[in-house]
């Protein structure tokens, strides 16, 4: 049994990954958080322990002293979330004596330098890389899941994530598809993530990437799925490479309810980015080197399985 550390286990990916833990029932399991919370740590079933993401001798001190062998992080990539705050718990890894693997929060697929500052989340989770590159003595992996399933769901199935809207609007029976729509795109629904990412703890070796895959479908097929959960034929509307370089993307009707609190230029912004990356095939993962393969026991929601539940009759 090795003790675990879950930064970010309130959080939408980070609350998956700790249940699959608690599930699993292999290892112990704390939740490393901003501040202490007895009604959460009651409700979680797990320790929480107040941390100090800004120092990292303050970092360093509490995963030795709760003998943490793996830290996991699940932090908000954001700007908003207090800026780059995962190199420090990184540095501390590295440091602490007791610690000796990490996992980043990635929980998406590649996301690479030249595609700039599209998302505010490319150049914080490039300082987590560096930092993880320049460490000493931690093992580490990237986890890739591709597109997460649970916003399909929306808003009749639980999730912790917040709900949002790209490429498919299945409220507004309508589709935005990038290119031709025939490039695969792998989803993965948020509690698959949570139990691949606890099986991998027992792996007596990492590999720098390791791949998720739910599912894998086109666009076209994914359309052709939600069409006939709801009985309902969809609007589609197909954006060329071109449009989607200049930043430009079709409305979906569900995408002005965010508005309120997302402008709707970062809303464009984000969504032609999500169409370049779905058409050049950032999503497209090779199955034979996932972590499918590795854990066959391990099975998960399939697009058309949870489309059925979330919207037929």
């Amino acid at each position: 049994m090795a003790v675990v550390a879950v930064a970010g286990g309130t959080g939408a990916v980070g609350r998956n990954i700790v249940e699959a833990f608690v599930s699993q029932g292999k290892h112990e399991v704390i939740v490393l958080s901003r501040t202490a919370d007895a009604a959460k740590e009651k409700e979680l079933g797990v320790r929480l322990v107040a941390t100090d993401y800004k120092d990292v001798a303050v970092l360093t001190k509490i995963l030795e002293d709760n003998n943490v062998h793996t830290v996991i992080s699940a932090l908000v990539m954001m700007p908003n979330a207090g800026g780059p705050l995962e190199p420090n718990l990184i540095r501390a890894a590295d440091a602490s004596k007791t610690t000796r693997r990490m996992v980043p929060s990635e929980y998406g697929f590649p996301q690479y330098k030249e595609d700039g500052d599209i998302l505010p989340s490319i150049p914080m989770k490039q300082a987590s890389l560096h930092a993880l590159e320049a460490s000493k003595d931690l093992e580490w992996t990237l986890f890739y899941t591709g597109y997460f399933m649970d916003y399909f769901g929306m808003p009749n199935l639980p999730s912790y994530l917040t709900p949002y809207v790209v490429l498919m609007d299945i409220l507004g029976n309508t589709a935005a598809i990038p290119g031709d729509g025939n490039k695969p795109v792998t989803f993965t629904h948020t509690s698959d993530v949570g139990k691949f990412v606890a099986a991998s703890v027992d792996l007596e070796k990492w590999d720098r990437v390791s791949v998720v895959i739910g599912d894998k479908v086109t666009m076209n097929e994914a359309v052709k799925l939600a069409e006939e959960a709801k009985g309902t034929k969809f609007k589609v509307v197909y954006d060329d490479l071109e449009k989607l370089k200049r930043g430009e993307v079709t409305e979906l009707p569900s995408q002005t309810s965010l508005y309120s609190v997302i402008p709707r230029e970062f809303v464009q912004a984000i969504s032609s980015a999500f169409g370049i990356w779905v058409d050049r095939g950032d999503m497209d993962f090779d199955e034979d080197t996932s972590l499918n393969k590795k854990f066959p026991e391990l099975k998960t929601i399939k697009l058309k399985e949870l489309l059925e539940k979330a919207w037929k009759n």
